[in-house]
């Protein structure tokens, strides 16, 4: 199971015996099944019993040690392999399944090459893009784009890149300077991915937390209650709601927060445009922005609430420092600042006013507008709130 490709037909026959087990099922008298098998597969908190599909779970065993063949080198399995194993073969079958998942993850750029290594998931090696006059310059490194007061060279990328690549670069923030070792990741450990399944992705999240790359952090406090409608932070805290906001039409994309205190008064928001990109990481970058924001105005205890369960399960499951996304990672850097945080999941009943206040931003691209006092669209919503 873990190291060789288990041909669908014997898994099919596996789960067919599993299957006659829980229903009762024997050679002289059949059962009806009274739920479908693909429901009983679901995990426990979505109303299945928990277990896996064979082919799926086989198929990310093979891809582990598909990862860990190009992120560990040293490994002793890795250094002699003169013959085709089965365990070669079966990482073969799973090969291009690997190559897709592997991204590099931006510390201090310096490694990474800009134009050959691939580190935006699903645009490739840049170099298939490059759209410039004269020779492309394959040594040019990842750090070196990033000019002297860490933002994009916007200039020289529009000079050499097609204007949608460039927009995708963009919406990423550039990396923190010094902030560690480029590496390489496995793309579908903190995204999801089409072709493999949530229960896989659920998996591999608990193997990399497994790992021990989980940083420790005493004053980071996750709650596991859900609000319905907006109720008020414990006495001497903060409460920032954050959303995020993507047009029907695919046309604009923007944050939003506000911060309240114990009283339910308000204390200051902000909105802002930014790049399209997928809604998880466009809220990731709205909870950066009122961290920041939160965290220049004084405020040492700080409760965050977002109506996105995956982000904040992300958050509070530890696997924030090991995210490919850039503001994912960033949370987890603002989370090590001296000051308590909490993440809560809140419904969207209870987080319309950050929801309004990013629908209202119309400022230019990654322009945040501060809000001292709250602007006159969302005063009945504070109210209703209150």
């Amino acid at each position: 199971m873990t190291t060789t490709r288990i041909p669908i037909t014997i898994c099919k026959e596996i789960e067919k015996v599993a299957r006659s087990f829980l229903w009762g099922s024997n050679n002289e008298r059949r059962k009806v099944a009274l739920v479908s098998w693909s429901d009983v597969c679901r995990p426990v908190d979505k109303g299945g019993l928990g277990i896996r599909q064979l082919h799926d779970q086989n198929v990310l065993f093979l891809l582990k040690l598909g990862f860990n063949l190009v992120t560990n080198t040293d490994a002793l399995w890795d250094l002699h392999r003169s013959n085709c194993s089965y365990v070669w073969r079966s990482i073969a079958k799973v090969w291009d399944e690997v190559k897709k998942g592997l991204v590099w993850i931006i510390q201090d750029g310096r490694i990474v090459n800009f134009w050959n290594d691939v580190w935006i998931h699903g645009l490739g090696p840049l170099t298939f893009h490059f759209n410039g006059s004269g020779n492309l310059d394959e040594t040019i490194r990842f750090c070196d784009v990033i000019n002297a007061e860490g933002e994009w060279n916007s200039t020289w990328l529009s000079t050499v890149l097609p204007r949608e690549v460039v927009n995708r670069i963009q919406s990423c923030n550039p990396p923190l300077g010094g902030s560690g070792v480029d590496h390489l990741s496995w793309w579908w450990m903190t995204a999801g991915a089409s072709s493999i399944s949530h229960e896989l992705i659920a998996s591999a999240l608990a193997w990399t937390k497994s790992c021990g790359h989980s940083a420790k952090m005493s004053h980071l406090v996750c709650s596991s209650k859900t609000e319905q409608r907006w109720q008020r932070p414990n006495s001497g805290w903060v409460k920032i709601n954050v959303d995020g906001f993507v047009s029907n039409n695919n046309t604009k994309a923007a944050i939003g927060g506000a911060v309240r205190d114990s009283n339910g008064k308000w204390l200051t928001g902000f909105n802002m445009v930014t790049w399209m990109d997928e809604i998880f990481k466009i809220e990731a970058r709205a909870i950066v922005e009122g961290m920041i924001l939160a965290w220049l105005e004084g405020y040492k205890q700080v409760e965050i609430n977002c109506d996105n369960a995956v982000l904040i399960d992300t958050i509070c499951n530890g696997f924030a420092s090991i995210s490919n996304i850039a503001e994912v990672r960033l949370i987890h850097e603002w989370c090590k600042k001296d000051w308590k945080v909490k993440f809560r999941h809140v419904w969207r009943g209870s987080n319309k006013v950050a929801d309004c206040l990013a629908k209202a931003a119309i400022r230019k691209i990654n322009q945040i507008v501060l809000f001292p006092g709250p602007p006159q669209y969302v005063i009945q919503l504070i109210e209703e709130d209150s």
